[in-house]
């Protein structure tokens, strides 16, 4: 599977890889769950948080605050009575 390395350097197969940077992980190593961006990886600073990355999962575990946030900032409208599961589907696009 091909992957780009995000935003801190790894290393694979005892080469160093920066961020940006792309490699070919076996099947066998790849986990989901090591390539995935995570909530504390965006919440360092909300106004750059980029969502659109994390899976409808991953998004359960950001606070409705910072989802709307994140749909104000992209222009994306949405009504002041909807819930988590609609913003996480206007983000992931369902």
């Amino acid at each position: 599977m091909k992957v780009t390395v995000k935003d801190t350097a790894v290393v694979y197969n005892g080469e160093r890889y920066e961020p940006k940077a792309s490699l070919d992980i076996a099947d066998k190593h790849f986990n989901e769950n090591l390539f995935a961006k995570s909530e504390s990886a965006t919440s360092s600073n909300d106004e750059e948080a980029d969502y659109y990355g994390l899976t409808a999962e991953q998004l359960e575990k950001v606070s409705n605050d910072k989802l709307k946030a994140f749909l104000d900032k992209e222009g994306i409208e949405y009504k002041s009575s909807d819930k988590k599961e609609d913003f996480i589907n206007l983000i992931v696009g369902e």
